[in-house]
């Protein structure tokens, strides 16, 4: 039996009541309060937008729960900015709107939210500055007495957030907001001060004095642990949260995640901890000591059932760096393991919120919460793909059909035992196949940026080349495939941007092959959540073998996500859902030329009305993926076709449940050559000087923008010379003979020269001693004409390849005929 979630908010996670009120006394929503009724069931969820400022993060929080209702918050980052796009188009039901707080206005760009309201059909509203929103929607909400949380030190502050978001109270960081509302307000009850700063303590002792209000006061950090857990804190559940005290301002303002901590924590109502610690070993002994002394005696004498680590690869150690070993698991297993027996197996569940930037990190606390409610749309089939004979993962097999039914799973590997990549199911074919799967597992050699499963090889580009997939766990079963990785090109990059829920990475947990996944994929299918599973299979490889973990096999335990989330999601079954329908034939120009970019339009519309992502395929091989966008509106794409001919161009769309429509008709598109290019002669400027007496090889270097052939070559000289085409290593590729008399004439070379874009070349004339020809006062070079950039004119004495350049002058009047994908 599957086992019951965490902690379980009603779905969809709409705001209601009192905060809807507060949202009527701003104008951004006109009707009488609503509760948690079907009626706010049909608004859909509000989505909260925060700012990257800790102080509009921690005071939104509290405003994002109203009783057991609980509203997604997203933190803006420039670099999560699609990726928080594709978020918003997965939520179930649809978003009603997304409410944007700032501590300033224009935080959140203006073209982003243009880009929300354009490829998801959710309207977006801008509030005034937090600290004006806040106090008015706390203003607003009358009734049952209430608390004001004040911390004003940041190492107090997300304890605070967590325990007013808890408490139905008002955060604040500041003694003069909580002035502000406390005498505005009848309803407050009592005032709470995290900290220990004696001017604001003494300041909120008068203020409640004067009011008739209690006071309360947390003064150390040890208090602030204390305050969230069960002990202390009705519905607290057995989840803990670490945050890293080295986790402040001297990291940038998208790697602070202490002040993201508390969304999580207070998402799955957990407990939180801030340790300390350069090293992971340093960080492990405070965190066993912290346990022992402050969670455990408060936590009914039990372990935490799942340890949550959130912090940046660059603050909380993401390698153990044992010193008695040359290579060591990742330290969060390290941390989860209680019992200090030397066999590094976690007893503990455990996982690690974190990506490239807070707003992709938020993203992953939000998408496993809402994910495993059900209030995100989902896709129900999963996909195996091995470097090795599929034969030998029959136990993941079987599990993955136990989940989603065997007609749901697609499972492919080598057709041999071998480490050859020819035989691999291909990549294309499994990445489409991953379009429409909630669990993808590949299994091969790797590292952090290359995964053997697939013929060619898997890697994190490819992923993120064929973005957005279903909310999904992405596994990577494979040496190294989780490490951290600091460049957008590794294999948990790839995932973060394509919307996964949680990625993991793990092999080689006892000796060499013990990585394989049948230890695991069981637990999974028997209801345990991932983190749970992971633990689970570890233990049962340990057994197996006998041993403890063997460390010197570069042995990996990596879970990033939410390690509570459940594959398939406790959620009741999804209805079914119907393809797109095909889109309208593509509109656009019928006829071209090569090089030039041409846009096409279509569009479609989806049974259930989710947001579509599109595939242009232009009949030359290539494809353009654009999207999501709503249902029903057009879409445009533009292509450049480089070789002449017929093209049928015709597209297709997925929904967000990874269901595909059939092709559109085709747009059959005429490409013709492009007219030939004399670049210097049609752009040639300055003062000509003709008939010098030079026995010199002269012209120019130049380099194409596209691919091409050179044709002919010209000459504006007097008499009969030889004009050559070089390439940059000096070597001869044509020659003709041009008589000219001082007027520009070209030859037909008798088998064009194909030339490549980016590579350099040269045209020259040799003079002879008689008749050379050159240009004064030219524009300097380099410049581009058409698709060629002469670099530079170029000369040598006598005959010969040139190396010697100029910018001011033109040496030679030469010329290529330059045909662009020809």
């Amino acid at each position: 039996m599957r086992k019951k979630s965490h902690l379980r908010m009603p779905a969809p996670f709409r705001i209601a009541g009192s905060l809807l009120l507060c949202l009527m006394i701003l104008g951004g929503i006109a009707g009488s309060p609503r509760g948690g009724t079907a009626e706010a069931d049909a608004a859909g969820v509000i989505v909260w937008l925060s700012d990257q400022n800790a102080n509009t993060i921690l005071e939104a929080l509290p405003l994002t729960r109203d009783g057991s209702i609980q509203s997604p918050l997203l933190v803006y980052d420039a670099s999560a900015e699609q990726e928080i796009v594709n978020f918003i188009s997965r939520l179930d039901p649809p978003a009603a709107e997304v409410r944007v707080v700032e501590t300033a206005a224009g935080n959140v760009p203006a073209a982003f939210l243009g880009l929300i309201v354009a490829q998801t059909g959710v309207s977006t509203v801008r509030t005034q500055p937090i600290d004006e929103y806040a106090i008015q929607c706390w203003e607003g909400k009358r009734g049952a007495p209430r608390y004001v949380v004040v911390a004003d030190q940041e190492s107090f502050m997300p304890y605070a957030a967590v325990w007013a978001h808890r408490q139905g109270g008002a955060f604040f960081n500041s003694l003069a907001e909580a002035e502000r509302l406390v005498t505005a307000d009848a309803d407050v009850a009592a005032i709470v001060y995290f900290g220990t700063n004696s001017v604001t303590t003494a300041g909120l002792e008068a203020l409640a004095a004067a009011g008739g209000k209690s006071m309360q006061r947390v003064a150390s950090l040890e208090e602030a642990v204390v305050s969230l857990t069960p002990a202390h804190l009705a519905g607290t559940q057995n989840v803990l949260t670490l945050i890293h005290s080295g986790d402040t301002s001297a990291l940038s303002a998208s790697q602070q995640y202490w002040k993201i901590a508390p969304i999580y924590a207070a998402l799955r109502n957990a407990m939180l901890l801030t340790v300390s610690g350069a090293s992971a070993a340093d960080v492990d002994a405070g965190l066993d000591q912290k346990l022992n002394a402050l969670i455990v005696p408060n936590n009914g004498g039990r372990e935490p059932g799942h340890l949550v680590v959130i912090g940046h690869w660059a603050v909380f150690p993401y390698r153990f760096a044992d010193p008695r070993f040359p290579y060591m698991l990742s330290a969060d297993a390290r941390y989860a393991d209680r019992d200090n027996d030397g066999d590094y197996v976690p007893d503990i569940p455990f996982g690690r919120i974190t990506a490239y930037d807070i707003g992709n990190a938020v993203l992953l606390m939000n998408a496993g919460f809402l994910f495993d409610s059900g209030a995100m749309r989902r896709a129900e089939r999963a996909v195996l793909a091995s470097d090795w004979l599929v034969d030998r993962e029959t136990e993941t097999i079987s599990a993955l059909e136990t989940m989603y039914g065997a007609a749901n799973v697609y499972a492919r590997g080598d057709i041999e035992f071998s480490n050859s990549l020819t035989n691999n199911p291909p990549l294309t074919e499994v990445l489409t196949e991953a379009k429409a799967a909630e669990v993808v597992i590949l299994t091969g050699h790797g590292n952090p940026n290359y995964l053997a499963a697939t013929n060619p090889a898997t890697r994190g580009q490819d992923i993120k080349y064929r973005r957005f997939y279903p909310p999904s766990l992405w596994w990577f079963n494979g040496c190294d495939t989780g490490s951290y990785y600091p460049y957008g090109t590794s294999l948990v990059s790839g995932a973060l941007a394509s919307g996964a829920v949680n990625i993991l990475a793990a092999v080689d947990t006892v000796a060499t092959h013990s990585s394989a996944l049948k230890w695991y994929p069981g637990y999974l299918a028997a209801g345990n959540d991932i983190g749970t599973m992971l633990q689970l299979g570890y233990k049962s490889c340990e057994t197996y073998y006998g041993a403890k973990l063997n460390v010197n096999k570069l042995p990996q335990i990596y879970l990033i996500g939410d390690p509570l989330v459940n594959y398939p999601p406790e959620a009741a079954a999804l209805p079914p859902n119907e393809p797109p329908s095909a889109p309208a034939a593509p509109t656009g120009a019928t006829e071209g030329i090569v090089g030039e970019e041409y846009s096409y339009v279509t569009g479609t519309t989806d049974p259930e009305g989710g947001s579509l992502v599109y595939t242009f395929d232009w009949g030359d091989g290539e494809t353009t993926v654009i999207g999501p966008v709503p249902s029903g509106a057009p879409v445009s794409a533009a292509h450049v076709w480089t070789m002449a001919g017929t093209y049928p161009v015709k597209a297709l769309t997925t929904d967000d449940r990874g269901a595909s429509s059939e092709w559109s008709p085709a747009l059959p598109v005429s490409i013709s050559p492009p007219p030939p290019q004399t670049p210097w002669k049609d752009n040639e400027n300055g003062a000509v000087f003709a008939d010098r007496p030079w026995d010199y090889t002269l012209g120019y270097e130049f380099s194409p923008q596209v691919n091409g052939a050179i044709t002919g070559l010209g000459g504006n000289f007097n008499g009969s010379k030889t004009v050559s085409l070089w390439n940059a290593a000096g070597e001869l590729m044509a020659s003709v003979v041009i008589s000219s008399a001082n007027e520009w004439n070209y030859v037909n070379l008798p088998v064009p020269v194909e030339v490549r874009a980016g590579e350099d070349y040269k045209v020259t004339v040799y003079t002879a001693g008689s008749g050379a020809a050159y240009v004064k006062s030219i524009e300097p070079l380099p410049r581009t004409y058409g698709k060629i950039t002469i670099k530079s004119s170029c000369y040598r004495a006598g005959d010969g390849f040139p190396t010697l350049r100029s910018a001011d002058y033109m040496f030679g009047e030469v010329d290529i005929v330059f045909v662009p994908g020809g």
